[in-house]
């Protein structure tokens, strides 16, 4: 029997609504194609590493450490020397600045009560850095285009929870724990900074009449309704608010967010009263803070006994007041106080402003399935650890860098293949 031609049956099934420039469609770009299928997959990866009710010590460490995530991290950096290096030419004042924030987590956590766990963290930080340096040299190489990673990343998401959706069902009982023996996530809550970072890419899409990623849009708020993440309307709330009131391409927008919000919250609600898990939909009800009140307070007596240039990276667990249990502050700047001090905390602003400063005259429409997650990621920060573990961070330095690499680069090499979705309604 002839094997059916996957081509002829895309636009049976709705595929073609996605970009043009989508991944299936390239011939040329080959490699830059390969890494942003690597980037979207990799979550669900890791869902099938950790595919076990019992864990194995490895399978706990590559859930830990995200470890299909860094090692594709890993590869593009490779990737990138192997292409030789094309970045912008050198800005003196912050080059200098993060050469120093380089030393400082370096020299810190050498010196730091838990120096084997906190080199670790620094060197996935290290890691970090040397992928969003590599995204935007490979961009000016020619070997990577923006547009590829959107279809990507939404395709890889639902494929990921095609799969842990599929755990739930072959293991749902009343007695199971659904919030830390859940593949993939060693809290089921951080599935919202996953999905807060689709919703950010699908929801800044599907405003410019892309409507197959209003699907994956509802799909992915209502997943972290589901877990029972609170942060992710949170999240979503204030960074569309930060983003219409930055971008007026974002205003004419806002009934579709509106409307894949509520049909979000629907699904989740939906899949709790079907597959009850993380509490759900219940815990938007929770007013409460969760104890983060109580972590913060905790935090700032350590932050004052070193306050200049902080413990070093991953250093939380040994404190009594964190029993063991918690990692991080749940707050990015008092994470940023704790390991790095007033010293690195001034840096990263600093570095940050300089950054803001060079991108924003130039933010167009095409960047705003970049500029929406980046904002929606900063503002979970603020109440949880989205800018500490792997995954997200990963995520949120491969937006930043797209949308920073689409600045520095030649017009030729980014602008003449845009987004095609020029006219929002």
């Amino acid at each position: 029997m002839e094997k059916p031609n996957l081509m002829r049956l895309l636009p049976r099934v709705g595929l073609t609504d996605l970009p043009s420039s989508a991944i299936w469609k390239r011939s040329d770009c080959l490699a830059g194609a390969v890494i942003a299928v690597a980037f979207g997959l990799a979550p669900a990866v890791l869902v099938l590493l950790t595919f076990d009710e019992v864990l194995t010590p490895i399978q706990l460490q590559a859930r830990s450490l995200a470890t299909p995530i860094l090692l594709m991290e890993i590869a593009v950096i490779v990737y990138a020397l192997l292409e030789g290096l094309k970045l912008p030419r050198i800005v003196a004042l912050p080059s200098a600045a993060l050469v120093m924030l380089l030393a400082l987590a370096w020299v810190t956590v050498v010196n730091s009560p838990l120096a084997s766990a906190g080199i670790i963290r620094t060197a996935i930080w290290t890691i970090h850095m040397l992928f969003g340096f590599s995204i935007v040299n490979l961009i000016r190489c020619g070997q990577l285009r923006r547009e590829d990673f959107p279809p990507a990343i939404a395709f890889g998401f639902v494929v990921f929870n095609f799969l842990f959706v599929a755990f739930v069902v072959s293991v749902h009982r009343a007695d199971y724990d659904w919030i830390d023996a859940m593949p993939a996530y060693s809290n089921i809550r951080w599935l919202g900074f996953y999905s807060t970072a689709v919703f950010g890419i699908c929801a800044a899409v599907y405003t410019g009449n892309r409507h197959l990623y209003a699907a994956v849009a509802v799909l992915a708020l209502g997943i972290a309704v589901w877990s029972g993440s609170r942060g992710t309307i949170y999240s979503i709330l204030a960074g569309y608010t930060v983003a219409i009131a930055l971008f007026p391409e974002m205003r004419s927008g806002w009934r579709r967010v509106a409307m894949i919000v509520a049909a979000g919250i629907a699904v989740g609600a939906a899949l709790t009263a079907v597959l009850p898990m993380g509490m759900g939909a219940e815990r938007l009800s929770d007013t409460s803070s969760s104890g983060r009140v109580e972590i913060w307070t905790a935090t700032l007596p350590y932050i004052q006994l070193r306050p200049f240039f902080g413990w070093g990276e991953g250093q939380m667990l040994w404190m009594p007041q964190a029993k063991g249990v918690f990692v991080h502050p749940h707050n990015v700047i008092l994470q940023v106080l704790l390991a790095w001090g007033m010293v690195g905390l001034a840096i990263i602003a600093g570095l940050s402003l300089w950054l803001a400063r060079q991108l924003f005259p130039q933010i167009s429409r095409d960047d705003l399935p970049f500029v929406l997650p980046v904002l929606m990621i900063t503002a979970f920060s603020l109440i949880d650890g989205a800018l500490f573990h792997v995954q997200s961070v990963a995520t949120f330095v491969l937006l930043l860098s797209l949308l920073a690499a689409g600045k520095v680069s030649s017009r030729a090499s980014i602008s003449a293949d845009g987004y095609p979705y020029r006219q929002l309604s």
